[in-house]
């Protein structure tokens, strides 16, 4: 597994957000588990370098959490259950970016990250906008 750096990321990313050849469409040495319609796997550009920085994205290429089937949905549950485990003795949290201008890829993804995160670090984020 070899884990990169976010300034090794924003030298490499195409402007098509990845349209034209999809990272996660195609089969990676970071998948650490795979269900019929989810995979978790390890950021390969991890936030400050945490090595434990996981992400899940459906299987097949989806944009919008909205455009998720109701057995992706279900499926999602086992994601969850995975990370509560994997996390077990961590804090941790997830986020998503929805819209794509926010986001690095087209295909849409979760993360999860060790760690707490505080309030006031939000509203930082949304002043910063």
């Amino acid at each position: 597994m070899e884990i990169k750096t976010r300034e090794e990321w924003r030298q490499i990313r195409p402007k098509d957000k990845w349209k034209s050849q999809c990272p996660l469409c195609v089969e990676s040495d970071l998948v650490i588990w795979k269900w019929k319609h989810w995979f978790i796997y390890y950021n390969k550009y991890p936030i400050c370098g945490i090595d434990k920085h996981l992400m899940a994205s459906p299987i097949n290429h989806v944009i919008y959490t909205k455009d998720l089937t109701k057995e992706q949905w279900w499926e999602y549950k086992d994601v969850q259950d995975f990370m509560q485990n994997f996390f077990k003795t961590w804090s941790y949290f997830s986020f998503i970016r929805e819209d794509l201008e926010s986001r690095s890829l087209e295909h849409l993804h979760y993360h999860f990250v060790p760690g707490v995160f505080k309030y006031n670090h939000l509203e930082n984020i949304v002043e910063n906008q």
